[in-house]
């Protein structure tokens, strides 16, 4: 099966546009782009063709990139995650204490 341009929906690219390399396995971009494939619903995907050809949905791509490539998580800064944890915390406390 071949694959021509119409085959592939709107906002869709190849996950190889992300492949940067000269040599080696995955690098950079692209192998946080396969990882996310591989590990499903964090960046949606879809194969064609024979050899498989990878796309992803670009948007989603970019988005998680802005947010992973750095290697530090771009959300919630430590403080912020901290403060969430002791209110969970005494919420969970008190749930247990009421249970009592």
């Amino acid at each position: 099966m071949s694959i021509n341009e119409n085959d592939i929906p709107d906002g869709w690219i190849p996950l190889s546009s992300y492949d940067k390399r000269a040599d080696g396995g995955p690098r950079g971009e692209y192998d946080l782009l396969i990882k996310a494939v591989n590990k499903g619903g964090v960046v949606d995907s879809m194969s064609l063709g024979r050899p498989k050809k990878w796309y992803v949905r670009k948007e989603q791509a970019e988005r998680f990139l802005s947010e992973h490539a750095s290697g530090k998580f771009q959300g919630d800064s430590k403080t912020e995650v901290m403060r969430m944890l002791t209110e969970i915390h005494g919420m969970l406390r008190s749930l247990v204490d009421s249970l009592k």
